[in-house]
């Protein structure tokens, strides 16, 4: 929603459009000489701040948009536009009536953008909740199917085996509302700190991802250790999850993910290595941008939201990560060339 009328930038050789407070004269609609007009919005579109168009009318050009077809009170000339527009009310606006107007606009844009973002968060979300509860209903469904049977005592390692995926879903699902909470509300669980140990956190989420690896045929791998502590906001046990899930992901049937700490007195370092679609050197500065899928990855689920998150969660820490795709490709599987891929945390905590 725009209040005046305007021209985006991107759409330059287009005529402008009606305000929702103040629409074109009449002349701008039907009389003005589209060529004269079109060369005048490209000159200035280069150049921002006010301007007066060939036809007499104010201009304001910004960052993204030429708000036009105005008389902006000391910018406009009065002798052409009595010429053209005798007879209709046009009305005369102050430079300080504009740029309000202009900071409205931006401020509904900025709005409704981060409702479109927090519609995606929560579509995301949702569906990824909705699957994690479905699987522990599924998991219960056979442990009660299990435990009506006259001799279920012989099959006790059959229930030990559901109530650890039980305990391994309900564990995912809470770092799921744990990194959901940060998307909304970053505030609400960057309140306060404790000891923790990070080697711990892989382990933990390792556990809790082995089922499901399993069943994908897919091999999570731990080696090296780090016995080191520091303090850290509780949504830090989201980022293994992330790394590790994003890593699952991606690595075709039958292969293994590898985790490997190093430490060095105070520093760490956490190599998680995996294969997975090549992502192409292009792509390799957008690994870590909201949103951003590589065009290999077509056919896997996903937001591109993931390794957004691990950023994030790194900054608020930090901790350094990067990303290290390999250009070498290993095989091809339905015509994806697939290559190894790094995620390297580390930090220096001298």
């Amino acid at each position: 929603m725009k209040l005046l009328p305007y021209i985006d930038k991107n759409e330059i050789s287009c005529p402008p459009k009606d305000g929702s407070l103040i629409q074109k004269p009449t002349f701008c609609k039907l009389k003005a000489n589209k060529h004269k007009c079109n060369s005048y919005y490209h000159k200035i579109s280069t150049t921002n701040g006010m301007h007066i168009c060939p036809y007499g009318f104010s201009s304001f050009a910004n960052k993204n948009t030429i708000y036009t077809s105005l008389l902006v009170i000391g910018n406009y000339n009065k002798k052409k536009i009595i010429d053209k527009n005798s007879n209709e009310f046009i009305p005369k606006i102050s430079i300080d009536f504009l740029t309000r107007c202009s900071l409205v606009t931006n401020t509904v844009q900025r709005i409704k953008s981060d409702n479109k973002k927090n519609e995606d968060y929560m579509q995301f979300f949702t569906h990824e909740i909705r699957k994690l509860n479905r699987d522990i209903k599924s998991q219960s469904e056979h442990i009660n199917a299990i435990a009506t049977k006259e001799d279920f005592i012989s099959e006790i390692d059959r229930i030990k085996y559901r109530i650890q995926n039980i305990f391994s879903t309900s564990s995912l699902l809470s770092i799921k509302l744990d990194a959901f909470d940060f998307f909304l509300n970053p505030e609400s669980i960057t309140r306060t700190k404790k000891l923790m140990s990070i080697y711990k956190k892989f382990e933990k989420t390792k556990h809790c991802l082995d089922i499901r690896a399993n069943q994908e045929k897919k091999n999570i791998i731990l080696s090296g250790q780090y016995f080191g502590e520091f303090e850290a906001y509780q949504v830090l046990e989201v980022l293994p999850f992330v790394v590790l899930e994003n890593a699952l992901k991606f690595a075709p049937k039958e292969s293994r993910i590898d985790v490997q700490f190093e430490q060095q007195n105070n520093n760490f370092s956490i190599v998680v290595t995996n294969t997975g679609p090549r992502v192409y050197e292009e792509e390799s500065e957008r690994i870590f941008e909201q949103f951003a899928r590589g065009r290999s990855s077509v056919g896997i689920p996903g937001t591109g939201i993931g390794l957004y998150f691990a950023k994030q969660v790194c900054d608020l820490h930090n901790l350094n990560i990067l990303a290290q795709p390999s250009q070498d490709v290993r095989y091809r599987l339905n015509d994806v060339d697939y290559s190894e891929f790094k995620i390297i945390i580390s930090t220096d905590l001298n």
